[in-house]
């Protein structure tokens, strides 16, 4: 029996003249199985104006023997509704780290998939929405993510950002945004996103029953092998900005310290996405509001 968890979440905000849903999908690692049960999901609960948004790590590596059927599979999701891909550090990882735009151009040749694959990338939609995307560099991630290299790389974004519009960030790591760097923290970039969407940190390995009791955002275990990784998971709200950081789809990839028994470990975890409902409201807020899960 495969277990999926889905947490719903509602984003209130004055820029929205139209309520519609987000669904965020991150860390799948190869893991097409579990994949072809999101997507019954999201063929039952997904309207064709909603977004879902994948934010990285689709694959364990670029050389996966299971990438034409992710491929396949994505595309599938595509015909659902639009959606909105964006790079993880796994789409690096091969024999050929430039192999992933072959990947990509493939996945985009169908119509409704599109790749925002550039470090910045963004796409306009109807409704003064913006779908954009920091995609951090194979060097940064070479660093353990340290803060000199984001700072580095961030320092040059280019994204022309307007405040009055309704932007939604896609950045499969978050670590970078937690760096405690002023200079990044003052980003105006960052301060015109209405909702930032990650993944990346699965979650610290934290049990959601622990998440929810704890709530502090710590991890037992991060990237890295980073022990009581700080960001792990949930919800941030800024002034007018929050962040989203899924626990995501697969929690332990093969390419792991663990990868020899990650198929073990992974059925202690349920794969998890989430269904952000985006609502008209005076006041910007994003609130957890309920946990559910189906069963297969």
């Amino acid at each position: 029996m495969t277990k999926i968890r889905i947490n719903n979440y509602i984003l209130e905000s004055p820029k929205l003249d139209k309520s519609k849903n987000i669904i965020n999908i991150s860390d799948i690692h190869s893991n097409i199985e579990v994949l072809k049960k999101i997507r019954k999901i999201l063929e039952k609960s997904t309207a064709q104006d909603d977004y879902i948004c994948i934010t990285g790590d689709m694959v364990d590596t670029i050389d996966d023997f299971r990438n034409e059927q992710m491929i396949k599979e994505l595309s599938k999701i595509g015909n659902i509704s639009k959606t909105f891909l964006s790079l993880g550090n796994h789409e690096f990882i091969g024999s050929d780290n430039k192999k992933y735009m072959c990947f990509f151009n493939e996945l985009s040749s169908y119509s409704d998939c599109f790749c925002l694959v550039k470090e910045y990338d963004s796409i306009v939609l109807n409704n003064n929405i913006i779908i954009n995307a920091i995609n951090m560099p194979l060097s940064y991630y070479e660093d353990a993510e340290s803060k000199l290299s984001a700072y580095k790389f961030i320092k040059n974004i280019k994204l022309n950002v307007e405040k009055s519009n309704f932007n939604i960030l896609l950045s499969h790591t978050p670590n970078w945004i937690f760096k405690n760097n002023k200079e990044i923290n003052n980003l105006e970039i960052l301060k015109n996103m209405d909702i930032i969407l990650c993944g990346h940190n699965h979650g610290g390995l934290m049990p959601v029953f622990l998440q929810d009791i704890i709530n502090n955002h710590y991890g037992l275990v991060g990237p890295y092998s980073k022990v009581f990784q700080s960001n792990a998971y949930g919800i941030y709200n800024e002034v007018d900005t929050s962040i989203l950081i899924s626990n995501g789809v697969t929690k332990i990839s093969e390419t792991s310290p663990l990868g020899k028994i990650s198929h073990i470990l992974n059925k202690i975890y349920i794969p998890e996405i989430d269904i952000i409902n985006m609502v008209q409201s005076n006041e910007h807020s994003l609130k957890l509001k309920k946990r559910s899960v189906i069963k297969f």
